[in-house]
């Protein structure tokens, strides 16, 4: 009987246009992979080929809509941007994106939020180096001889970069190209979150990249779903019902979950000693 105040939502919303959701091309190609033809619905383990942090971001996004929203047919739109989807948000030229978004990187007047995926203080990442490079941290100040490459489309982790004493600190738009000059050693090493494989690899394409061991980041702000305004009342209606099955969710223990699963959370990662302290 509790769907019940969501019956009148559920009808509107799946009478409606088919949903245009953003999400990045290589987490598309990635979720697919990993969900291979599983209903979505009917998946409770979030581990497996392919998996990472956005990805099961992803399932729960779908799994939140299913739960909260019923049957809504859903296009996919590629989008390889951070900056152009969070414009494509506040444009209404999506309805949603499908990986979470920094709460401080959007207008809410224009945006509706989720309530959080990822509480502030709660964001780590790890850094990667090349397979043939291997580099020891143990301390804030072995950052001194490392360069390292991001975006500063990226807004928390340059933030965070800048606050380190690194020896350079490279931008570079697009994630591929920033994996592609720490494997040929334009950069020593990049942030990104761990990876829930035994080896620790972060794969992409045909490059891997290995971890820096016993040392993590942490990068400030909440995460959270982001759908936009647009078409005011529908939005609005949309926004209630996804966080509706994403309050399921949480019930469930399936978010904490699925970023253990993913290796996001994982048991031997948090264990790592923080090198940022945030104020």
């Amino acid at each position: 009987m509790r769907f019940l105040p969501f019956l009148f939502l559920l009808s509107s919303i799946a009478s409606a246009q088919t949903l245009q959701v953003a999400v990045p091309s290589d987490v598309l190609g990635d979720y697919q992979r990993w969900l291979r033809d599983r209903d979505i619905a009917q998946v409770f383990s979030y581990s497996g080929d392919g998996v990472r942090r956005d990805v099961v971001e992803v399932a729960l996004f779908m799994q939140a809509l299913k739960l909260g929203c019923g049957a809504i047919d859903v296009e996919w739109v590629p989008v390889d941007s951070y900056p152009r989807t969070l414009a494509l948000l506040r444009e209404g030229g999506v309805h949603a994106a499908a990986t979470s978004v920094w709460k401080e990187d959007v207008d809410t007047n224009e945006t509706f939020l989720s309530s959080p995926l990822i509480a502030d203080g709660q964001f780590f990442v790890a850094m990667f180096t090349a397979l043939n490079h291997p580099i020891k941290i143990g301390a804030a100040s072995d950052l001194q001889n490392i360069s390292v490459v991001s975006s500063k489309h990226w807004s928390r982790d340059w933030t965070v970069l800048e606050s380190l004493p690194l020896a350079s600190l490279q931008h570079v738009n697009d994630w591929p190209t920033m994996v592609r000059w720490v494997a040929s050693g334009k950069a020593d090493a990049l942030l990104a979150p761990m990876t829930e494989n035994e080896t620790r690899l972060l794969t992409v394409g045909s490059v891997s990249l290995v971890p820096i061991s016993s040392a993590r980041f942490v990068l400030p702000g909440s995460r959270h779903f982001a759908l936009a305004k647009h078409n005011n009342d529908g939005a609005k209606k949309l926004s209630v019902c996804v966080e509706s099955g994403l309050s399921i969710l949480r019930q469930k223990g399936a978010v904490e979950r699925a970023y253990k699963d993913s290796g996001f959370w994982r048991e031997d990662f948090m264990r790592w000693k923080v090198l940022n302290i945030l104020e």
